[in-house]
């Protein structure tokens, strides 16, 4: 019997994972700082938001249950509240957006999610004294961070309850990044695609990147009073770079496709652990 390419064999786990992230292996909406185009469908997971994502999304559910277990009207936070990932508005195609917003980082795109979410509004109607007991059953004390840990508290429990889940997480995570993430800057067709991305910058006549990565870097590190005056450079950068970066994309895709397979394969186990949690706490 042919084997399933690794796409298909991984397609069960990580399309459970997107879904209790809240995301679809083929999103419209487009990340702050990255594009997907050179992101396979295991990568979507273990090196986007994706993976923290469902986590806590899981974590939420279960501490909404032990909130109101003791008492309260607890609304359960979702996705974008949770985690910093501004998603912006699904109205534009990727070649609009980069023509209007560039990447998003100095431009102000409108965010799809500009109102006041339920759980605010739950626990902005409490009291002083509800809010300090509120806080107290939440987190074991009103203050935001005293140093100390609370075992009785809601977020201990439940951090206790998903430890085997995060740390299953944490650890392909981490794995990916060593065994995947780094080798494929050094693959010598990612390098020589790489190359050729800075050649045909400099034909559209933006210099001064020596790789992807620092264009990014550039309008990410900006301060934010600088904004005004780089957002027609962001732009201009980031329709040259889609034209550019066709081949890179490609020529990446299949480097990390290559060391995928051997990955996946070495940490099979790992993967039916949290395949079997995420099960287990999607009650």
């Amino acid at each position: 019997m042919e084997r399933q390419p690794l796409t298909l064999r991984l397609a069960g786990f990580v399309i459970a994972a997107l879904s209790i992230a809240g995301c679809s292996t083929g999103t419209s909406q487009r990340s702050a700082v990255r594009r997907d185009a050179n992101q396979s469908v295991l990568a979507q997971f273990v090196t986007s938001p994706n993976a923290e994502r469902a986590a806590l999304l899981i974590r939420e559910h279960h501490r909404g249950d032990c909130m109101r277990a003791r008492g309260w009207g607890y609304i359960d936070r979702a996705a974008d509240e949770l985690i910093s990932s501004p998603e912006f508005s699904p109205d534009y195609s990727a070649a609009k957006f980069a023509a209007t917003y560039g990447y998003g980082l100095t431009t102000n795109p409108p965010l799809d999610h500009p109102t006041r979410s339920p759980s605010d509004a739950y626990e902005g109607s409490l009291s002083k004294t509800q809010t300090i007991a509120f806080l107290t059953d939440l987190q074991g004390s009103p203050k935001p961070d005293d140093g100390r840990t609370y075992p009785d508290s809601c977020n201990a429990i439940v951090a206790k309850q998903l430890e085997p889940l995060t740390t299953a997480i944490d650890n392909v995570t981490n794995d990916y990044q060593t065994e995947v993430a780094e080798p494929l800057a050094a693959q010598a067709t990612v390098v020589a695609a790489s190359q050729d991305w800075v050649a045909c910058m400099a034909k559209a006549g933006i210099r001064g990147y020596a790789s992807h990565d620092e264009i990014y870097e550039h309008f990410g590190a900006a301060n934010p009073s600088t904004w005004p005056s780089l957002k027609a450079e962001e732009v201009s950068d980031a329709v040259a770079d889609r034209a550019c970066s066709v081949s890179l994309d490609a020529v990446t895709l299949r480097s990390r496709l290559t060391l995928e397979e051997p990955y996946y394969e070495r940490h099979l186990e790992q993967f039916a652990t949290i395949q079997q949690l995420l099960r287990t706490y999607m009650r």
